[in-house]
């Protein structure tokens, strides 16, 4: 019984030990590639391209989309002290090889020098998807055990998508390895859901999001691929007098944007009030003018005179603002916002505490060093990039 009892005990610390390894040897190559003086090479959609869409990350926090997500991350990575080689790609990317194959080309030549390649793009499938292509039962394929069947799973898509060239691209990815310049992918934000398919790649290491507090994200995906975790969430600030906008520590402007300065006293004239006894309701010309459903929150909200509003009041007449954007504004912005009666902009929104029923004040704090609080961008695209901050991954959460 005795002799049961160590094998049992042998055998749980060796799998403790196990747990750990491939993200203690991810954590290794990340500290090699930190120290190197190649640059990065980025595959993502940046300004100048007809392919890159709209912007789509809100430096400032007023609601509007101030710059492309491959000009947010480049910056990223660029803040950690590496520059950047970037790699153009459209919005939705299917021909992921085809957009790599000239950087790698360059590469295998020595013509380019590169430390890592970082890219965001997903192309997510769920794991119901996986099981119904293998013709496997619901659950065989599942988060927990999705890397170890990668062999199985991976020709099988590549089967199903045929545009994606997945095992063209793994051979790809197979030659980068023997090169030594790995792959670093976002896991996506899809929770337990999905996975990211090039995260069964060779040479591929994926990074989840962790949130403010160093937890696993709830958006985060979750699943046998992620062996790193870094924060999804970076902090914007106002600098400079309202010119530009610093991500993090960084005490000079990163993006030169204009943002008007929050006063202080305006902070502590909503910072803990009811607001119902401090909001305005939207006047009834204005109401009025605008229940045709062809304005949009920032339309609607530049005719408001000075005055605290609320926010779904205004996005319910505002009909024609984007879905997804109207969503960003009342649930990760505010919701309350104030217009100063001179920018057409909300210069500031605020949380109602669902406890307190009180208003809290989170933008425009300012930092003893003179900084403002603007933003917070979540993402585990923003999380990959960011694996060079100094911060390794949690030993709780390593695999």
């Amino acid at each position: 019984m005795g002799w049961v009892r160590v094998i049992a005990l042998f055998l749980f610390f060796s799998s403790l030990a196990y747990a750990g390894a491939r993200t203690d040897a991810d954590e290794q190559l990340i500290a090699r590639v930190c120290q190197s003086t190649a640059p990065v090479l980025v595959v993502d959609n940046f300004a100048g391209d007809k392919t890159s869409g709209q912007p789509d990350v809100d430096l400032n926090g007023d609601g509007t989309y101030d710059v492309l997500h491959g000009d947010f991350v480049a910056k990223i990575i660029e803040y950690d002290g590496h520059q950047v080689v970037k790699a153009q790609t459209p919005v939705v990317v299917v021909d992921l090889l085809a957009i790599l194959q000239p950087y790698l080309n360059k590469i295998k030549s020595g013509e380019l020098k590169i430390s890592r390649i970082n890219f965001s793009q997903g192309f997510v499938v769920t794991f119901d998807m996986i099981n119904q292509v293998l013709g496997l039962p619901i659950d065989t394929v599942n988060y927990n055990n999705v890397y170890e069947k990668r062999a199985q799973v991976l020709p099988a898509l590549a089967a199903t998508y045929p545009s994606f060239h997945l095992m063209e691209l793994a051979h790809a990815f197979q030659e980068l390895e023997k090169l030594g310049v790995p792959v670093f992918a976002a896991a996506g934000n899809s929770t337990f859901r999905e996975v990211n398919v090039y995260s069964l790649l060779p040479d591929v290491h994926t990074v989840g999001a962790l949130n403010l507090k160093g937890e696993k994200a709830s958006y985060s995906a979750d699943n046998s691929t992620v062996t790193i975790w870094r924060r999804g969430g970076i902090l914007t600030y106002s600098v400079d007098g309202g010119t530009g906008i610093a991500l993090g520590n960084h005490e000079k402007s990163d993006f030169i944007l204009s943002t008007p300065q929050v006063p202080q006293s305006l902070l502590s004239e909503f910072n803990g009030k009811d607001p119902s006894t401090v909001a305005r309701q939207i006047p009834d010309k204005i109401e009025a003018a605008n229940n045709d459903d062809a304005s949009t929150f920032f339309d609607l909200a530049a005719k408001l005179p000075k005055g605290l509003y609320n926010t779904s009041d205004v996005e319910d007449h505002s009909l024609a603002t984007n879905p997804d954007q109207a969503h960003y504004i009342k649930k990760y912005l505010g919701d309350y916002f104030y217009m100063d009666g001179v920018h057409p902009l909300p210069l500031v929104y605020l949380h109602n505490d669902p406890f307190s029923n009180l208003l809290l004040i989170q933008q425009g704090v300012q930092t003893p060093d003179g900084r403002q609080y603007r933003n917070v961008n979540y993402g585990t695209s923003f999380a990959a990039p960011s694996i060079c901050d100094g911060e390794r991954t949690p030993e709780q959460y390593a695999l």
